[in-house]
């Protein structure tokens, strides 16, 4: 990405995260590279406060993802607001907050579970997280925000909101949305691994031929890094699959 550039109203920069010529392939191990993404992301993020301090747009609050925990300290050291952007429902948020205090234990070996502002759960529960909002509220400051995808896809209450503004990559939706589009209900498998995982070249093996030899359409998201393991033969006669 070119530094200084912006999408639209959004102006973007970047951090380090010590592997700026690979990314995480490079990292070795997932604890190597969060050793180094700590270290580089601190240090530059810090810098980038710095940088911007002087400018007509100084930084007055760090947004994060939780994951990343140390952005809170380099905002603290820099004088900053903090705030945690938590990109999963609140429910879930809830249920790791009662985990990490002692309040529910694992494993869980028992249903149903009784948790504070939630219905009893059972594993295969999907409960409503209003109740967890206003249970959280009362441990910290919280605001809910989203759902972060257009009104399309959801209650079409918002005219003409059917894009998400934001690509960092230029994208090219229309394939695979007109190829899913034409697949009957339930027939298509979506498989993504997230950008830390690191598959060995026997398990994209093994996933390749068990997508290949299944009785769905399948769209797959694999890194470059793992698509050199694809085995040879594996997008001969795919066809519409």
């Amino acid at each position: 990405m070119k530094l200084g550039s912006s999408i639209g109203p959004v102006y973007l920069d970047v951090i380090s995260d010590g592997f700026d010529e690979q990314g995480f392939p490079k990292g070795g191990s997932s604890e190597l590279y969060l050793e180094n993404l700590e270290a580089a992301g601190s240090k530059t993020l810090a810098e980038l406060i710095v940088k911007y301090r002087s400018t007509p747009y100084p930084i007055d609050c760090v947004i994060y993802e939780p994951f990343l925990h140390w952005a809170l300290d380099v905002a603290k050291d820099s004088g900053v607001m903090g705030a945690a952007f938590f990109t999963q429902p609140c429910v879930v948020d809830y249920i790791y907050y009662n985990i990490q205090h002692g309040l529910l234990s694992l494993p869980i070996t028992s249903a149903p579970v009784s948790i504070p502002g939630l219905p009893l759960l059972e594993s295969r529960d999907m409960p409503s997280f209003i109740g967890a909002v206003d249970t959280i509220s009362k441990v910290c400051p919280t605001l809910t925000i989203g759902p972060t995808v257009p009104s399309v896809y959801l209650d079409l209450r918002i005219e003409d909101d059917d894009y998400y503004n934001l690509d960092l990559f230029t994208l090219q939706a229309s394939i695979s949305t007109n190829w899913i589009n034409n697949k009957p209900p339930r027939s298509v498998v979506y498989v993504a691994f997230g950008s830390m995982s690191d598959l060995c070249e026997k398990q994209i093996e093994e996933l390749s031929w068990g997508l290949k030899n299944s009785n769905y359409y399948f769209l797959w998201v694999i890194k470059e890094s793992g698509q050199v393991n694809l085995p040879k033969t594996f997008l001969e006669d795919l066809g519409e699959k």
